[in-house]
């Protein structure tokens, strides 16, 4: 059985790395951060520029 620890622990394992990931893709351009996100299985991402003109990966819609 899972205990209330472990589930927070998870979380925050979990939280840190989409934390890393936003931050890497914010360093890249659109295209290689889409780039890095679209083959991951369970993350999808939505990039909005400083024109406002929004990207998204393949999977992120479904």
């Amino acid at each position: 059985m899972t205990s209330k620890k472990d589930n927070r622990r998870n979380f925050l394992q979990i939280v840190a790395k989409a934390d890393g990931l936003a931050t890497i893709v914010m360093v890249l351009d659109k295209e290689n951060g889409l780039t890095l996100l679209n083959p991951m299985d369970g993350c999808a991402g939505y990039l909005i520029d400083k024109k406002l003109n929004s990207y998204h990966t393949s999977n992120f819609f479904g």
